[in-house]
């Protein structure tokens, strides 16, 4: 990858963070790359786990995805321990079980109601951990 492609690729990544810390209220001391980071392993996890589910159809893979799940809000949502109510963007927040997209998503109608500021996949979810390589987004 030459440094034009890994500049861009970085400034993209960097735009992300910065929409996500936005979207979710984070912390404004959030570092944007290191949050894509964190979501970007969990992303690679929960899309090997949900292929593996498809073609085994282990149940196990079923519980592990649930704790990517949870890891994931826990990120997103670090004051949601405290939540008295779910709200509309936490219940939003989900993963997709088809193995041939993303995995880690947010609900279409939500991101469409809302004009939500995010990469998006064919069919209006919001994308929570894509892959850049500096020509995307």
């Amino acid at each position: 990858m030459n440094y034009a492609t890994k500049t861009k690729m970085y400034e993209q990544i960097r735009e992300h963070g910065e929409n996500l810390i936005r979207i979710f209220n984070l912390p404004s001391d959030t570092d944007p790359i290191k949050l894509c980071r964190k979501l970007r392993t969990l992303e690679k996890k929960a899309s090997y786990l949900t292929e593996e589910e498809c073609n085994d159809g282990n149940i196990d893979n079923h519980v592990k995805l649930c704790d990517i799940l949870t890891k994931v809000k826990k990120i997103l949502f670090p004051d949601y321990a405290k939540m008295v109510e779910l709200t509309p963007l936490y219940l939003a927040v989900f993963i997709n079980g088809d193995p041939r997209g993303y995995a880690l998503k947010i609900k279409s109608d939500y991101v469409s109601k809302n004009d939500l500021r995010i990469y998006r996949d064919l069919g209006g979810y919001g994308i929570i951990a894509p892959e850049f390589n500096g020509t995307n987004y």
